[in-house]
């Protein structure tokens, strides 16, 4: 479900933002030197760093689902995971760095919670089936980075 989390996100900057994917790329990779040599124009670049549960909103209890011939189905509540990308901006200019990450946050603090009719593959079908939404924060202060150095 991750892929089509990256896929989502991918269509909400290309979408909303907007992003011209034939003059900006949008990566999900590891922005290390050799990567950023590859560059052959402007990137933005999601790099997921950090997958954790969150615990806030973990369910213990079981959901019985009632079948039509009376009996019932057991299962667990959904497993909340909180998933965590670092956002770099990569242009010749300073200035087109900063303006490029200046309307990436601009469409994130937009939507803190991802529109359904931009969910991708699984992660759509499991939202639309579970009654769940997808809820998104950006730059906060108490994140996962507690310091610059991380």
């Amino acid at each position: 479900m991750i892929p089509d989390l990256d896929e989502t996100l991918k269509q909400l900057l290309i979408q909303r933002v907007p992003l011209d994917p034939a003059e900006v790329d949008i990566a999900f990779d590891l922005p290390d030197r050799e990567w950023a040599a590859g560059l052959s124009k402007p990137a933005l670049n999601l790099y997921l760093y950090d997958i954790r549960e969150n615990r806030e909103f973990r369910e213990n209890d079981w959901v019985v689902e009632r079948n039509g011939n009376n009996t019932g189905t057991k299962r667990r509540r959904p497993l909340r995971v909180d998933l965590s990308y670092m956002i770099t901006v990569w242009t010749q200019a300073v200035e087109d760095q900063h303006r490029l990450l200046w309307h990436t946050l601009a469409t994130l603090l937009r939507h803190p919670v991802l529109p359904t009719e931009m969910l991708q593959g699984e992660l759509r079908t499991t939202v639309e089936r579970l009654g769940l939404e997808v809820r998104m924060d950006a730059a906060q202060p108490d994140g996962v980075m507690k310091s610059p150095a991380d």
